[in-house]
């Protein structure tokens, strides 16, 4: 993207339209200056050759040069490969139609072939229209992905054949003018071997050298839609501070589903993906928060029937539960809004709901363990809002028209209600910004946004721009400039930027082949300038779209993707209402919270819930490697470069495996994505049995009873002891206790006994070990 916000160079189509359309003036200049003759139709042969072998070399390299190259130039000639292959088609067939122009008019040029020749070259048709039918989705996903491969790896290379030996034979011909066709082939064939070669053969070592060397592209631009809409209620994202992004969902209301957690990395490939249930209540996400250390927490409803509680869950960074706290009120109804995480303490806010009784909300105040510390009931209370922690620790609140300051040991500091004479109400907000905090004002299909300072007063207000009935979704970035995306009724995306006096610096609308249903919208902006924009199913509207739920990530670093790229939308409407921040009446009391919590949750893997609209992405490099080890060893490894992570989270790069199982690490680099897998083996370790050859059952509290001592885990043991005679005198199954000295309840007498042991136990190291064990014991008394 320019700094202007439109998308930069040519693109997809315009690609096609351009070349065609220029080929088609050069063929008609060629024939009003040479009439429709030989000559003329020749030199249409002619120019629609080079034509064609351009189109088919520029689609034909283009992976290799990216791979090998790195740069925003080779990621659009990537970008564009499908469609610098389209114009080689059609220009293909220009040029065919031009042969049987010549045929059937001037003169017999197939007459002439060598039929070899014409098998040969009419082959390369088949396969050029083959593949550009197959170029459409319409048709492509009638083929599964092998059989496209195969088609376009097959077309292409004969088509390549075909192209060498037509240049090759009028190099020896016709002399050295043909001899640069001759060499751009042969270049781009090494272009293609090399980059075949490289998957396979590449080793760690030049994986970290490269990595060091070249300029990875770190993201991509994509859009990705849900699978299944119909099951989402409440999309929440978050970022991890290695970049990697947390969407959280739910299923509507009603619908008995839970929740969902999905980590994906900056490429947009899932790490992982959990769905979490507890004891048949309903959870319902509201809001999440990633802690400094990458701890989840997660703020939401519990609903069971009519009742419904708060829940607050803490997930480490591979997607497992750690902890769960369930709370009710002595209100019936508890509903958590919004959740804010600052130095250890966390902040819940909502509503509390008694039937006859007048709404009124509630800030608690949890620390990183869950316990519940402290809160306040809070009236005048509406139906929605919003809550934060300050960053010098005060708490502010929102709930419409109504806005809260709270000091740090929860006493009202002052309280503010926006003119109600003023039809705009606040729909969004508080988000702390430099010198105050920012809020937004909805009616009548317009917004604005206004920010308070630190007392509550007034410091500017926006102009006024056309969006939908939901919230907008606005972050500080760099330099206090205000990035703002919000859906119009146009089913449009728009992005608007302020500076941090609330002057637009652009407006800009998402120019795409899709359509957006109008519903709610969340954002997250990086530090590296990546916007991630998340956009909700409005389950209300029955208005058509291409996209309901949809996941837009756009990178500073490289072009838009191909089927979306920002325009200027012009202008917004001046603001000229005046707003006034009158004190209002305010009643408090404390908050009581009974932790009612049983267990923790269930939590599942669940598939990747997006698919690709469209992006730029290649399958991973995968390079395996495995280790079989002996009982004691472990497995050392160290990751080759300092872009590669683990995707379990693990912190370091140097990493000693001893469990068996596959362990995994990727780099960040979409354009060239490399995936390593350890996989472990291990030879299981024999447990150590030792049973003990007297013991006294005399009641002294010491060695009273038989007992097997093994290094490892019983599953099954049996013991039967003889006398003397060979007589089993008992036999029993308890693995603390394998006798006790007794025969039919009376005490044996002293003396030898043979005691067989039939066990079955479990490794440390995973494996089943079965066994016996048979010894002389004597019986002290």
């Amino acid at each position: 993207m320019t700094e202007s916000g439109k998308s930069r160079g040519i693109w997809g189509w315009q690609v096609v339209l351009l070349a065609l359309g220029s080929s088609l003036l050069l063929y008609a200049f060629f024939f009003y200056s040479l009439g429709f003759t030989e000559e003329g139709t020749r030199a249409c042969i002619a120019s629609s050759a080079k034509i064609s072998f351009t189109f088919f070399c520029l689609a034909f390299s283009a992976s290799a040069v990216h791979r090998f190259t790195k740069n925003s130039f080779s990621f659009w000639w990537l970008m564009n490969r499908k469609y610098f292959g389209i114009t080689f088609a059609l220009s293909h067939l220009l040029h065919l139609s031009f042969l049987l122009v010549l045929q059937w008019v001037f003169h017999p040029v197939f007459d002439l072939a060598a039929r070899q020749s014409l098998l040969a070259g009419g082959l390369a048709y088949f396969f050029a229209i083959a593949m550009l039918i197959t170029s459409f989705e319409r048709f492509k996903t009638r083929l599964t992905r092998n059989q496209w491969k195969w088609l376009h790896t097959i077309g292409g290379y004969w088509i390549w054949m075909i192209f060498l030996s037509t240049y090759s034979k009028r190099l020896l011909n016709d002399g050295m003018a043909f001899a640069p066709f001759v060499v751009i082939l042969a270049i781009v064939l090494l272009l293609r071997i090399a980059n075949a070669a490289w998957k396979p053969m590449k080793p760690l070592a030049i994986v970290g050298l490269l990595s060091s060397l070249c300029f990875p592209t770190n993201a991509q631009s994509y859009l990705k839609r849900l699978q299944n809409p119909d099951r989402s209620f409440r999309q929440v994202i978050e970022r991890f501070n290695n970049g990697d992004l947390l969407i959280g969902d739910s299923a509507p209301p009603g619908s008995g589903g839970g929740m969902t957690l999905i980590r994906m990395n900056s490429c947009g490939i899932v790490i992982w993906s959990n769905a979490y249930e507890h004891n048949g209540k309903q959870l319902l996400l509201r809001d999440l928060v990633i802690s400094e250390q990458d701890g989840i927490f997660v703020l939401g409803s519990a609903i069971d029937g009519l009742n419904e509680a708060i829940f607050l869950m803490e997930v480490n960074a591979r997607g497992e539960e750690l902890r769960y706290r369930m709370f009710t009120a002595p209100a019936p109804n508890i509903s958590p809004y919004a959740l804010d995480l600052r130095d250890g303490q966390l902040l819940a806010m909502g509503r509390l709901l008694e039937i006859g009784a007048a709404t009124t909300g509630y800030l608690a105040i949890f620390d990183t363990q869950l316990n519940f510390q402290w809160g306040k009931v809070v009236r005048p209370f509406t139906f929605e809002g919003a809550a934060i922690i300050t960053a010098d620790n005060r708490y502010l609140l929102r709930t419409e028209a109504f806005h809260y300051r709270f000091d740090s040991e929860g006493q009202l500091e002052w309280s503010r209600r926006l003119d109600r004479t003023l039809d705009h109400q606040p729909v969004l907000g508080p988000i702390e910004i430099a010198g105050g905090y920012l809020f937004e004002a909805y009616f009548e299909n317009e917004a604005f946004l206004y920010k308070l300072d630190e007392g509550g007063q007034l410091v500017w207000q926006s102009d006024l721009f056309p969006t939908a009935d939901f919230p907008i979704a606005v972050q500080e970035v760099s330099g206090g400039k205000l990035l703002i995306h919000y859906h119009t009724l146009e089913h449009d995306l728009r992005q608007l930027e302020l500076d941090a006096s609330g002057n637009l610096r652009q407006n800009l609308r998402l120019e795409s082949d899709y359509s957006f249903r109008v519903g709610a919208i969340t954002q997250i902006v990086g530090e590296d300038g990546i916007v991630n924009i998340l956009g909700t199913t409005n389950h209300v509207s029955s208005a058509e779209s291409s996209l309901t739920d949809y996941l837009i990530q756009l990178s500073p670093d490289i072009f838009p993707a191909r089927c979306f790229a920002w325009v200027d939308a012009g202008n917004i409407r001046p603001n000229e209402r005046l707003l006034k921040f009158p004190d209002f009446e305010t009643v408090l009391s404390d908050l009581v919270l009974t932790n009612t919590s049983s267990g923790g949750v269930d939590g599942m893997p669940l598939r990747d819930p997006f698919v690709d609209v469209c992006a730029l992405s290649e399958d991973p490099t995968i390079i395996r490697t495995d280790s079989l080890l002996l009982c004691e060893e472990d497995w050392e490894v160290t990751l080759p470069a300092i872009d590669f992570s683990w995707e379990d989270n693990f912190p370091d790069a140097n990493r000693l495996l001893s469990e068996p199982g596959i362990y995994r690490a990727r780099n960040k680099d979409c354009g060239n994505p490399v995936l390593l897998e350890f996989q472990l083996e291990r030879v299981l370790c024999d447990c150590e049995v030792t049973l003990p050859n007297a013991f006294s059952p005399n009641g002294d509290g010491q060695n009273d009873a038989l007992r097997l001592y093994t290094s490892c885990e019983v599953i099954l043991i049996e013991t039967s002891v003889y006398d003397r005679w060979g007589n089993l005198v008992f036999h029993g199954q308890d693995p603390e206790k394998l006798w006790d000295g007794k025969i039919r309840k009376n005490p044996a007498k002293p003396g030898i006994y043979v005691v067989a042991i039939n066990y079955q136990l479990l490794s440390n190291t995973g494996g089943t070990q079965i066994g016996t064990t048979t010894q002389d014991v004597l019986l002290v008394r």
